[in-house]
């Protein structure tokens, strides 16, 4: 998580409590969701979607990984996508790692450095 400070402003919060985790959300914010139902992107693919959301003027991206009960009705309401790692279940500890794994990868590949190799 530290890595993506480098190229991502803000930083991450854990909400145990789903109203507190949608009254923090502002209403201008695109939201992505994280499930095994959503669409699947190469690593490319995710640099090039968080590019255009950027020059789109998207001003805050909030990625929310759902925990053991997964996604509540409440918040694939409030989600502008759902990105799906894998058509696989995962423990939202893990989907975590990855989720941050594939923004700081995505984040290189956007910036031209050499850590993706694919």
């Amino acid at each position: 998580m530290q890595r993506l400070s480098h190229y991502f402003q803000g930083g991450h919060c854990f909400y145990k409590n789903e109203e507190k985790l949608l009254a923090a959300l502002e209403p201008s914010d695109f939201v992505v969701t994280c499930d095994e139902h959503g669409k699947l992107m190469t690593s490319r693919e995710l640099a090039a979607f968080l590019e255009k959301k950027q020059d789109s003027g998207t001003r805050r991206m909030v990625v929310i990984i759902g925990d053991a009960p997964g996604l509540t009705p409440a918040l694939k309401e409030r989600s502008n996508f759902t990105w799906s790692f894998s058509p696989l279940t995962f423990p939202h500890e893990l989907a975590q790692v990855i989720a941050a794994e594939q923004l700081y990868r995505a984040a290189t590949i956007l910036k031209g450095e050499k850590y993706h190799y694919g």
